[in-house]
């Protein structure tokens, strides 16, 4: 994450969905319903394409992530895994 970027952003969704691996720093999400953080080494998978999606925080930084975009089938596959 840019090293000037705010430490929160305005409500969006996900561009595309992707899992999103912490590499360094804290990244909370907060969807409206919950907010959670996400450290070192922890992945999320960003599945909200639509509505009004998440705001992200940065409580520590700095932040550095590993965004993999996810084809369809990749999804429906994760998703059964649940």
């Amino acid at each position: 994450m840019p090293e000037d970027s705010d430490a929160e952003s305005e409500p969006h969704p996900a561009p595309r969905t992707q899992l999103i691996t912490v590499l360094s720093g804290t990244v909370e999400i907060d969807t409206g319903s919950e907010t959670r953080r996400f450290g070192p080494g922890e992945v999320l998978l960003a599945a909200d394409t639509a509505g009004r999606g998440h705001i992200t925080r940065l409580p520590e930084r700095p932040v550095r992530c590993l965004f993999v975009a996810l084809d369809a089938d990749a999804v429906a596959r994760l998703l059964a895994r649940r």
